[in-house]
């Protein structure tokens, strides 16, 4: 029997009591359910994500960004790379609302869905850059602007680490989504759990490689 909509949120929201560390408020939790109304409705015109099930999206989805943003700790400034959907950044953004998220995508069909987003959630600490990483990393604005850039199977982690590295602030961190099987970085905090489906995923916190004189 399939979910309705409230069974599947209500089932998200007795997930995240019991395995993510941070206070969601009645407002947020509105908020992720204008953005992903939102995103299934620009879902059916363009490829955002591959399911088009309200659980399976909560479940692979929002719960993955649901953890990321329970590990941004005092982050004042976050940058997304290859955010596509929007995950993890704007669920970021929402449980983070005195964080400045920057949501960097270089496909501008993507970037329309983003900023159309911003606009429908009501996130005024929300902002886009439509380009590569590294035309970003070349702009003042960005460059050792981040406390924590966030990725989400982006890349090869050491290419991964490599593109981070010139926006991150001395003393910042990568957070680095991926499944329970890749590579572990030596210098990481590795942080283990499991989706709502019992999937298992993985997070690693990896310090900014020191700057050499």
């Amino acid at each position: 029997m399939k979910r309705s909509a409230d069974d599947s949120w209500r089932a998200l929201q007795g997930w995240a009591r019991e395995s993510v560390d941070v206070e969601i408020s009645l407002e947020q939790w509105s908020r992720l359910r204008t953005y992903v109304d939102e995103l299934r409705l620009w879902n059916r015109r363009m490829s955002l994500v591959s399911q088009q099930d309200l659980a399976a999206i909560l479940t692979k989805h929002v719960a993955d960004s649901l953890v990321a943003a329970s590990h941004c700790g005092a982050a004042r400034r976050i940058a997304d790379l290859g955010s596509g959907a929007g995950f993890p950044g704007i669920p970021i953004a929402i449980l983070q609302p005195r964080a400045a998220v920057w949501l960097m995508e270089s496909t501008a069909k993507k970037v329309s869905f983003l900023e159309t987003a911003r606009r429908v959630v009501g996130l005024s600490n929300l902002f886009t850059f439509e380009g590569r990483i590294e035309a970003a990393a070349q702009l003042p604005i960005h460059q050792r602007a981040y406390d924590l850039v966030t990725s989400r199977a982006l890349a090869e982690i050491e290419k991964l680490r490599h593109l981070a590295q010139p926006l991150l602030v001395p003393g910042g961190r990568l957070l680095a989504m991926r499944s329970d099987s890749v590579n572990q970085v030596e210098t990481a905090e590795v942080i283990r759990y499991e989706l709502p489906d019992r999937a298992p995923r993985l997070l690693q916190i990896i310090p900014a490689e020191p700057d050499i004189a």
